[in-house]
């Protein structure tokens, strides 16, 4: 978590030059916690860890909290779901009302068409306004994605295609050996999660750091 650290550093030397503002502790002021919501499948809900505090999920919210960063978080996944499901759980997405949403179907909507997925995550991009939305694509191994009829290549397009501002595309923080990091071809092991976890860090750290030094520039003690 070094490269966190070193961030939130930078991020308070600007903040300081521009606007005064206080760095030696980012959470000195008592302000309502963000709130993180991860919608997904089998992968978010961690299948393969030996254990659900080695998960992505666990690992990324462990690394939020030993940093002191004020945050709560919930998680909607079920296993073999795509995001066609996901779909259906918008109504529990803003009644939690997250600051930011993390979506993870990736490699599940290879079985969907093109024009299935894009109405998905137009559904997705529509909420927008309300909250931060992330799309994680991860990606299956070269020798499982043999036995599928499309690759995770074309989701990742179709992800862009329907424009989101923060679509993390996993493949270049990932090892070229990968798939010694899946168990079964699909769902990463114990490392393979640590993996996960610092390629959807890089994006979502900074993105939540700025959000809590903003609300504490401005709302007033």
């Amino acid at each position: 978590m070094y490269w966190l650290k070193k961030k939130s550093y930078l991020l308070c030397f600007l903040l300081l030059a521009l606007n005064s503002f206080n760095c030696s502790n980012v959470t000195e002021k008592k302000r309502d916690p963000k709130k993180i919501l991860f919608l997904g499948e089998s992968t978010t809900n961690g299948l393969g860890a030996t254990q659900i505090s080695n998960n992505y999920v666990s690992r990324t919210i462990e690394g939020f909290r030993n940093l002191s960063l004020p945050i709560e978080y919930k998680v909607i996944a079920k296993n073999g779901m795509t995001s066609s499901w996901g779909v259906l759980q918008i109504e529990d997405v803003i009644r939690y009302r997250p600051d930011f949403f993390i979506i993870e179907f990736a490699i599940n909507d290879e079985e969907l068409s093109d024009s299935e997925v894009l109405s998905n995550y137009l559904t997705f991009k529509s909420l927008t306004p309300f909250t931060r939305t992330i799309i994680l694509d991860l990606y299956s191994s070269n020798q499982y994605r043999k036995f599928l009829s499309t690759g995770s290549k074309r989701i990742t397009s179709l992800h862009g295609l329907a424009g989101f501002p923060n679509q993390i595309d996993t493949e270049p923080c990932l090892p070229k050996d990968w798939d010694i990091y899946l168990i079964d071809g699909v769902h990463p092991n114990d490392l393979g999660y640590g993996i996960v976890s610092d390629c959807l860090n890089r994006t979502l750290y900074p993105l939540l750091l700025d959000s809590i030094l903003i609300q504490q520039i401005l709302i007033p003690q």
